[in-house]
């Protein structure tokens, strides 16, 4: 979909008319609730990140992957070590391709810590 754009706006479009067309059972649900589970099944099944049933101490991915930006920010903050900061935002940036299944080809670049007295190389991390 990628390489044709036009194809990839009319299937996003066919997609948000079949989801609007579920939603609007869901309104007409309160009128008459004959069929509004079928709808309801739909919707969870076709976006179940937004539909689907949560126990109630459940995160989402997107609130994993705000998780773990927001570490990241941390420990570009605390890690003096260029290289220590790099090894382990590396490896967040595979965490946070894995919640998402997308190949980790980029890793979070280290942005700049406040200077400190001295570039500590740690080992123990």
């Amino acid at each position: 979909m990628r390489r044709d754009a036009k194809f990839a706006a009319q299937l996003s479009r066919a997609e948000a008319t079949a989801e609007l067309s579920h939603m609007r059972n869901l309104q007409n649900a309160a009128k008459d609730e004959k069929h509004w589970r079928a709808s309801v099944w739909w919707l969870e099944r076709r976006a179940p990140e937004r539909y689907a049933r949560r126990a109630a101490d459940a995160i989402s991915t997107a609130q994993l992957q705000a998780f773990v930006e927001e570490l990241a920010d941390v420990l570009v903050a605390e890690i003096t070590s260029p290289s220590d900061r790099q090894r382990l935002l590396t490896r967040l940036s595979q965490i946070a391709c894995e919640i998402q299944d997308v190949p980790s080809d980029e890793p979070m670049r280290a942005q700049e810590a406040p200077p400190d007295e001295a570039d500590r190389e740690s080992t123990d991390l």
